[in-house]
């Protein structure tokens, strides 16, 4: 029986997608490029510290040979290059410069292209045969586009090209020829490279203005404002401000321009993660050492206005590797969003963010900019790649920092939502408080209106001649007077005390009440003949006539109670001071005196509510006035503050005091 052969597991759905396809596709056209035929069999350089080496003799001293990109750091010294050309290219593969069976011309292909100056030489043109460069118009050169591009005559011999660079910034070259065709394709892709991170960048930078207009966030324009001038030095660099310049504008604007763009993008750089890093609650050292940061980007744009380019460029140079450091440090400082229980985490707080995450930026940034940095220097060998890794590291970065400004916003979002839903049951349970409350009171105000009307007809119907009368006419007193603090104290939590203020002697009113007393003939009064008021006389006789109760109520049987009252020097205020000494009670807690339903221990065989003095301080402070408890030698004091006069902001809901 012939063996049959199961069939093959089937590819997860990721390996059997049309992805493969695609990434094939480009790997084979970008990687085309590898293949395109470099006609340059042999490199070497001198440097000329003295500046004034001319061809000639540049063809007669010795020089170093070299590989790849030339990468020579700054300095004001020019660089002679010398590339040997053969006819049939390093690879001796002649089908790659021929298309038809006919020759294909030569070009000159150099970058990156934010170079001053470069003069070419060619034995076979008779010397000079051209100046590429910033400071040189585009409009001037045989050709034109994103690189510095120079045609070449063929020769059926190996010959020498030399090159002398002089740049202001960072000496790196990096010298092709190749035949029209390579070069057409080579370009094309550089192209399509080029629109890809301009156009990235672009969205980015609108993503950011956007962002920060629809969610009111400055750390979002100022992430736009970033890309935008990330935007102009990447036109810069990649050469797209050359290939575009125009006609009618000069050259050293060009040059200008580049320089610039690079300070202005450092700049807004080092704003922007100065103000991202703050949303993290930055350090105090790290703030201000990043300002000082920034400061130090302006006087690098003050030396760049002044004519000192260089110095400008590699003080910049510096400053972002600093900014980079500090970053990273600070990185470790930050209060980073952290996973809290819901519970636990305030309305206010950052969202959920692990510290982890912001370090790992800080260090990828770290990492790739000291590399950029080393490599412009001239201290790490340079490639073609690391001639744009800081455009490159520019935009990955600025890809994850939307990844977590966009978790940012989402998690800000939901506890935007999260706090509204909170307010929301707030605001119900408030409701349902409150409506629980008014019932409540409504209870109490219908039960003190029921209970008082009966405890009156009992007074009034109590025979005088009954064993006991003056007994149960006091407990009835007692009754009356909880009941009529219990609904003084809703009425004042209700706000519904009316302020009522006149003209009145209180002399008299004292008199009044000290005869509204249990004992009245135990209170010893020290008064002056008269003494006018103007103030609200109901709710300062409630006053007065809960503190000569509670002194009565209180004091040892028989025992003389303490009242004197003065107008205070200099002031516009009577001082009333009410004394006994202490009963079985004793003293009350100096800090809890005045707290709503507090007694002292010793109290509680007295009838009474722990309602009176803080409804008395209620009161009197609604008058403008105050209450102080002064406790002497064998004395228990209270001393009252009564404004003349109340003021006016007080007699909201009353008459006017005039």
């Amino acid at each position: 029986m012939p063996l049959i052969k199961p069939p093959s597991p089937p590819l997860p759905p990721f390996l059997s997608s049309q992805i493969w396809r695609w990434l094939l596709f480009f790997y084979i056209f970008f990687s085309h490029s590898l293949y395109a035929q470099d006609f340059i069999v042999e490199k070497a350089w001198l440097e000329d510290p003295s500046g004034q080496m001319g061809w000639q003799e540049a063809q007669a001293a010795p020089m170093q040979s070299f590989e790849g990109v030339l990468n020579r750091g700054f300095s004001n010294a020019p660089l002679w290059i010398r590339v040997r050309v053969a006819p049939t290219g390093i690879s001796h593969i002649s089908h790659v410069s021929h298309l038809g069976g006919v020759e294909q011309p030569l070009a000159l292909r150099l970058r990156p292209a934010y170079v001053d100056r470069i003069e070419v030489f060619d034995a076979l043109g008779g010397g000079l045969i051209g100046v590429l460069g910033d400071r040189q118009h585009p409009k001037l050169e045989d050709m034109r586009g994103l690189d510095y591009l120079l045609p070449l005559a063929r020769s059926t011999e190996a010959r020498d090209i030399w090159l002398k660079l002089s740049s202001r910034s960072t000496r790196q070259v990096y010298v092709e020829v190749l035949s029209l065709h390579d070069l057409s394709k080579a370009q094309l892709q550089q192209s399509l490279f080029v629109s890809l991170y301009l156009g990235i960048s672009l969205v980015l930078m609108v993503w950011g203005w956007v962002a920060g207009r629809l969610q009111r966030e400055k750390v979002l324009s100022y992430f736009s404002m970033m890309q935008f001038f990330g935007l102009l030095y990447g036109m810069s660099s990649l050469g797209v401000l050359h290939l575009l310049w125009p006609d009618w504008l000069d050259a050293a604007l060009l040059d200008g321009a580049g320089s610039l763009f690079v300070l202005l993008t450092v700049a807004s750089g080092i704003w922007f993660h100065l103000q991202f890093l703050q949303t993290f609650h930055l350090a105090p050292w790290a703030l201000r050492l990043l300002q000082a940061l920034l400061g130090v980007t302006l006087l690098n744009l003050v030396l760049l206005l002044v004519g000192q380019v260089r110095p400008a460029l590699q003080l910049n140079i510096l400053v972002v590797i600093c900014a980079a450091v500090l970053m990273f440090l600070a990185s470790f400082f930050t209060r980073a969003w952290v996973q809290q229980p819901h519970h636990l985490q305030p309305v206010a707080s950052g969202p959920d963010f692990a510290k982890i995450w912001l370090v790992g930026l800080y260090t990828l940034l770290l990492v790739v900019l000291l590399i950029t940095t080393t490599t412009i220097m001239g201290w790490l060998k340079a490639t073609q790649w690391s001639m744009y890794i800081s455009l490159i590291q520019g935009l990955v970065t600025s890809i994850l920092l939307v990844m977590m400004l966009q978790f940012r916003a989402y998690t800000q979002k939901q506890q935007r939502q999260q706090a509204l839903l909170a307010l929301e049951s707030s605001r119900l349970q408030v409701l349902h408080e409150q409506a629980a409350r008014e019932e409540h009171e409504k209870l109490l105000m219908m039960l003190a209106h029921e209970i008082k009307n009966p405890l009156a007809t009992i007074h009034l119907r109590l025979p005088t001649n009954l064993q006991g009368n003056t007994a149960i006419g006091l407990a009835l007193r007692e009754m009356n007077e909880v009941i009529e603090r219990c609904t003084q104290t809703l009425r004042l939590g209700d706000g519904k005390l009316e302020i009522t203020p006149r003209v009145f002697d209180l002399v008299d009113m004292l008199n009044s009440a000290t005869a509204a007393t249990t004992h009245p003939e135990y209170i010893a009064a020290q008064l002056p003949q008269t003494l006018p008021l103007c103030t609200d006389p109901k709710l300062l006789f409630i006053i007065i006539s809960n503190l000569l109760e509670n002194a009565c109520k209180y004091a040892p049987p028989q025992a003389t109670i303490g009242l004197d009252c003065r107008v205070m020097p200099n002031q516009a205020m009577a001082r009333l001071r009410i004394c006994n000494p202490p009963g079985k009670a004793g003293y009350p807690d100096a800090k809890r005196v005045f707290d709503k339903y507090y007694r002292s221990p010793q109290a509680q065989r007295v009838s009474g509510t722990g309602l009176g003095l803080y409804l008395v301080r209620s009161l009197i402070q609604l008058l403008g006035g105050d209450i102080y408890y002064q406790p002497k030698d064998e004395q228990i004091c209270f001393v009252l503050h009564i404004p003349l006069r109340l003021p006016q902001h007080q007699g909201v809901g009353g008459e006017d005091a005039n």
